[in-house]
């Protein structure tokens, strides 16, 4: 399967498909949740693990735990859609706890990435493809002259 071309994002642009990526990152983080809840009570249960041996559940609770198990495909499919939905829009979910997300885009001919944390309203940070979060520099440092990353009203 051939890949495709790799897009690469203006500030704008990441700007403008925030409220999307926030609406998808609430359920994200919301579904994660509920994820993790259930998988704790699962392992109290004995049967945490990808293939339960319902002989080691509790004969009472092996309605509750096959219940849980529907309840969790269910949730890891709602997780995975939203992922897919981020994909779509260029987003790549780089974690989740914190939540972050990262867009490609061009700096004096070299691939960056702007970097976005949950609970951000607007792009405000970068780094290199290899820094990561822990790397975030201030949007502010780049200017038009040295990015490439001109504002939507300056194409």
């Amino acid at each position: 399967m051939l890949e495709e071309p790799r897009r690469y994002f203006t500030v704008d642009e990441v700007n403008a498909l925030l409220p999307q990526v926030i609406d998808c990152f609430h359920v994200l983080v919301q579904v994660r949740l509920q994820i993790l809840q259930i998988q704790a009570e699962l392992s109290r249960y004995g049967a945490d693990g990808p293939d339960v041996d319902f002989e080691n559940v509790a004969p009472l609770m092996r309605g509750r735990v096959r219940s849980l198990l529907t309840t969790l495909d269910l949730m890891i499919g709602a997780f995975r859609q939203q992922a897919e939905t981020l994909e779509v829009v260029g987003c790549q979910i780089k974690g989740m706890d914190p939540p972050l997300a990262d867009w490609y885009a061009m700096h004096e001919g070299e691939e960056i990435l702007l970097c976005w944390k949950y609970g951000e309203t607007q792009i405000t940070h970068w780094h290199d493809l290899y820094g990561g979060y822990t790397a975030r520099r201030p949007i502010a440092e780049l200017t038009e002259a040295q990015t490439g990353l001109p504002t939507d009203a300056e194409k």
